[in-house]
């Protein structure tokens, strides 16, 4: 006789992950025998969302002013880490492009940058070289300079102390 899925009810069985329908086995110590927690499903998911506390980027992140066949780029956020750095690159490297190498970055507002901001410069650098110009970085406080030294990039481009 075959019994149908109405005589069962409806009620869902929980099997724990160590246990089969195969031969008895030892349960694994490893595995925790509490089910996951459920996933809750949002109907109206349109994709992940920006984080909350992430403020949008400025409207200018930079000026650009033309003195003498020199381009100065003044760097005009306080703190150039990842977004503010992929920002910035492209725009840079096409300004090295078009300047012939020839650049000078003023850095007397930024206070604090992250890698992405180290890589940025090394990339500006590579593109400003390989047009026979090079890379001045302007205004560069004490720390930063101290931190681009020690970690051997002031070969990499001119560094111009601030002053003091």
């Amino acid at each position: 006789m075959s019994s149908s899925n109405s005589d069962r009810g409806s009620t869902p069985i929980f099997v724990p992950a160590f246990e089969s329908s195969g031969p008895a086995t030892k349960p694994d110590p490893r595995r925790n025998a509490e089910p996951p927690a459920p996933i809750p499903y949002r109907s109206n998911y349109d994709g992940p969302s920006a984080p909350v506390d992430i403020p949008p980027l400025p409207q200018s992140l930079m000026t650009v002013e033309d003195i003498g066949g020199m381009h100065f780029v003044r760097i005009d956020v306080p703190a150039v880490r990842e977004r503010q750095a992929y920002a910035l690159t492209e725009p840079l490297c096409d300004l090295a492009d078009r300047t012939n190498g020839k650049l000078t970055l003023d850095l007397s507002k930024v206070a604090a940058f992250s890698c992405a901001w180290i890589n940025a410069l090394i990339a500006v650098s590579k593109r400003c070289k390989g047009k026979g110009g090079n890379l001045v970085l302007a205004g560069v406080s004490t720390p930063c300079e101290q931190m681009l030294r020690q970690m051997g990039l002031h070969k990499q481009f001119t560094i111009v102390r601030a002053a003091a």
